[in-house]
């Protein structure tokens, strides 16, 4: 539809065939665009709910709050 658009418009045969084959790559290339990026915010997910969950199995030592305060930097 594109070429006999430009048609009407007075360009060439080649030239309007030409636009035509330039309009298709670019939607082409959005859609590829658009699916790549959805497959990296997918995988994206996937690897936060791992580590999320890695968090949670892991037993991660406690961090000993009473080296903190001030009366052990005074007493020591």
């Amino acid at each position: 539809m594109t070429a006999r658009g430009m048609q009407y418009q007075g360009k060439s045969e080649t030239e309007a065939q030409h636009m035509a084959a330039m309009s298709a790559k670019g939607k082409v290339q959005v859609q590829a665009t658009l699916s790549a990026i959805k497959e990296m915010s997918g995988w994206t997910i996937y690897a936060c709910m791992i580590l999320a969950g890695l968090m949670l199995v892991v037993p991660w030592p406690k961090r000993d709050i009473s080296k903190d305060t001030r009366e052990w930097y005074v007493g020591y």
